[in-house]
């Protein structure tokens, strides 16, 4: 389904107004590529239309988002060693400070972040296979095997697999929503689907847009790793924010 697949490759949280516009011009888009130029037409055209048709297509990505949003729910607590009554609130905001929560632990030291690597968190790993290469009807990674490119073009790394962009930054916005759980006084959920998280994951596009720019070769590596890491459900041993990741990334130190 194409809004699936952009949701997974390309914004898992795009603009909403209440036209679809957004999801007309998917479908537009989608309709060309297939050759139904009288029905790319008629998006262009009708817009009752392209919102009838749009509307179940938006609900296909909201629940796609939730599926990021149930798998995270599921791990936070045991890879941050979070337990009720425990100082809660100071464990989640030490974590959520600078986004610290995104990094890997060193193994030989768990208090000890490694600024090298973001995004490869147990948990952000955890919810990536089970979201992504988890299942017995076809994963979303089965179904959309030749979307995960290296951005390499030139030798040997460019025949490496990388998980994309904003695949990782939905798992980590998934992971911060349920981190903000455990802190939550409100009577319900708080909503995964609100512009607070979409400004949150739109904060970690741009966050390892500016590694991808700034180390390509770097980017690629972290990338790499972060899909043999998923793909194979590695996770490696270790026990209201500001949100400045760049300020704990050792961009120099990371593998080329």
């Amino acid at each position: 389904m194409k809004s699936n697949t952009h949701g997974l490759f390309e914004n898992a949280y795009p603009s909403t107004d209440g036209g679809f516009k957004h999801f007309r011009t998917i479908l537009r888009t989608s309709a060309r590529s297939l050759g139904y130029e009288k029905l790319a037409d008629r998006f262009t055209r009708d817009t009752q239309f392209g919102i009838i048709i749009a509307r179940p297509v938006s609900v296909r990505l909201t629940n796609l988002r939730r599926e990021f949003k149930k798998e995270a729910k599921a791990v936070v607590s045991g890879y941050y060693n979070i337990l009720a009554g425990e100082n809660v609130e100071a464990t989640v905001k030490a974590l959520l400070k600078d986004s610290k929560y995104i990094f890997q632990m060193d193994p030989t030291s768990p208090t000890r972040t490694l600024c090298t690597e973001p995004f490869h968190h147990n948990s952000i790993v955890a919810v990536l296979h089970a979201a992504v290469f988890k299942g017995s009807r076809g994963t979303l990674a089965d179904k959309h095997g030749n979307r995960f490119k290296s951005s390499m073009t030139e030798g040997p790394k460019a025949s490496e697999l990388e998980i994309p962009l904003t695949m990782a930054c939905l798992s980590a916005t998934a992971v911060h929503w349920a981190l903000d759980e455990w802190v939550n006084t409100q009577s319900k959920s708080l909503d995964f689907d609100s512009g607070v998280y979409a400004g949150i994951y739109q904060r970690h596009t741009s966050f390892l847009s500016q590694i991808k720019t700034n180390n390509l070769s770097g980017y690629h590596r972290l990338m790499a790793d972060l899909y043999v890491r998923a793909s194979a459900g590695d996770r490696k041993q270790a026990v209201s924010m500001t949100n400045d990741p760049m300020a704990i990334l050792d961009l120099a130190g990371m593998d080329e």
